[in-house]
């Protein structure tokens, strides 16, 4: 991709609330919330941290609050029954290779992600073969 190309790339996904970084531009940062690596192509967000990640799966709706301070919140609620539940725990995140970025838990787990847009993706979950489809919400309401 050219500079001019790059560049307006960058500054619509500014526009659309995306917080990104042209190659010339330094991304390198290790806050909890934040990536460890600067390779993307503008699809994966920056910084995952103050944003919801929602799924769903054969059983349940699943939300994911990721909080600036490395912490999150997993909440579920039962499509038949209603029950819901949850868990919180620390989190790292990180952007991967291009497009694509991983989420790992403080317990072990991880979360693979690929996105084909900036706010949305599929994802795959450590001992997990199925792919869910995602989207991340911030606060604003993006």
């Amino acid at each position: 991709m050219n500079p001019i190309t790059t560049r307006l790339l960058a500054l619509v996904l500014a526009a659309a609330g995306v917080a990104c970084t042209t190659p010339t531009e330094s991304a390198a940062t290790t806050s909890p919330g934040a990536p460890a690596s600067s390779a993307d192509n503008g699809m994966a967000p920056k910084i995952l941290a103050g944003s919801q990640l929602h799924y769903s799966d054969l059983h349940s709706r699943n939300t994911y609050t990721f909080k600036s301070d490395g912490k999150f919140l997993f909440d579920y609620v039962h499509h038949g029954s209603g029950d819901s539940g949850g868990r919180d725990g620390g989190y790292r995140y990180r952007i991967t290779a291009p497009g694509k970025a991983r989420v790992d838990f403080d317990d072990g787990d991880f979360m693979r992600m690929e996105f084909d847009s900036p706010l949305s993706g599929t994802c795959v979950f450590d001992g997990d073969v199925r792919r869910y489809g995602f989207t991340i919400t911030r606060p604003d309401g993006e």
